[in-house]
């Protein structure tokens, strides 16, 4: 018996390249980690099939934009779900 996904063949693709959700989540936090500009102690990454969910609280608004083009960047074009909600501080 052979079990086939049904995520389609860009989820084949990735896992038969060697691609799973714990390298992919490995991958992102070492990108994310490589920009200075980033406070990403608060995103927590979550890998469903061929979709990577970024949710958590962030610390300023821009930090949005740079996280979600990061994982793009990694995960690829149309993978990347943002699901984060931005904190604000009354300082």
């Amino acid at each position: 018996m052979v079990f086939r996904s049904s995520y389609g063949s860009a989820y084949d693709e990735c896992c038969a390249a060697g691609t799973n959700s714990s390298s992919m989540r490995a991958a992102i936090d070492a990108a994310w980690a490589a920009d200075p500009t980033l406070d990403r102690s608060g995103i927590v990454v979550r890998i469903l099939g061929p979709i990577v969910i970024l949710e958590g609280y962030l610390s300023a608004r821009e930090h949005r934009d740079i996280a979600v083009r990061i994982a793009t960047a990694v995960a690829g074009a149309g993978r990347v779900q943002d699901r984060m909600l931005y904190r604000y501080s009354a300082q």
